[in-house]
């Protein structure tokens, strides 16, 4: 389980896949919510309100397998942002994704941030792997 202390003030945004994205959504109102109509998804972006920028996302998930998408919760009893992955493997080792969280001044620099590529193990993509990724 991992925790992320953000402020009361900053606003999260997240994507729905073929939906509207979600947000904002300040982290105050997540404790007076009954339950979000939909599940934070990755990579969920953080507006601190200081002209910063965060994203919480991960890289690789194809060199990890039996792991799930990083689950991303409200957390009442901690009041706290807070997620954990799922996974189930019969390998002797263990192979797991890098979680990142980006910082920038600008929200447009973090989708031409290189981090993301940069951890990721590109020997184990093969033109077909990337084709499947993005059908």
């Amino acid at each position: 389980l991992m925790e992320y202390g953000l402020t009361d003030k900053s606003k999260l945004f997240s994507p729905a896949f073929e939906k509207e994205p979600i947000g904002p959504i300040e982290m105050g109102d997540l404790s007076k919510m009954d339950a979000l109509k939909d599940q934070f998804k990755m990579p969920l972006v953080v507006d601190n309100g200081q002209h910063k920028f965060l994203s919480l996302l991960e890289s690789d998930l194809i060199s990890a397998p039996g792991f799930d998408l990083i689950d991303f919760k409200f957390d009442k009893g901690r009041n706290k942002l807070v997620s954990e992955n799922d996974f189930n493997s019969d390998e002797k080792s263990l192979v797991t994704p890098w979680r990142l969280i980006l910082f920038e001044d600008q929200i447009g620099d973090l989708l031409t941030n290189t981090v993301p590529l940069n951890v990721a193990d590109l020997t184990t993509y093969t033109q077909n792997t990337v084709i499947q990724l993005f059908t």
